[in-house]
């Protein structure tokens, strides 16, 4: 394997802490609470502590015909063609 190469994957809980979830996808912290009370992230409380469910996550990137996200403004076509 070449020095430097980095593998991700899931980690053998299928959950993450929220804050630990927005540092490794990048977005602010406040930007991640949003996403999750409008339920475009799925997340589960223990206690007073959130966690991502990356197991629901991961089966809402996978199913076609499940939830849909809202497209970015730059995945949008331009207007005019289809």
């Amino acid at each position: 394997m070449t020095a430097g190469v980095r593998i991700n994957q899931l980690p053998p809980v299928p959950i993450m802490h929220w804050k630990k979830f927005a540092e490794v996808v990048g977005i602010e912290e406040g930007v991640l609470r949003g996403l999750c009370a409008r339920d475009h992230i799925p997340s589960i409380c223990f206690g007073k502590h959130r966690f991502i469910n990356l197991a629901r996550l991961q089966a809402m990137c996978l199913n076609d015909g499940g939830e849909t996200v809202p497209q970015a403004a730059g995945d949008r076509p331009s207007p005019g063609t289809s």
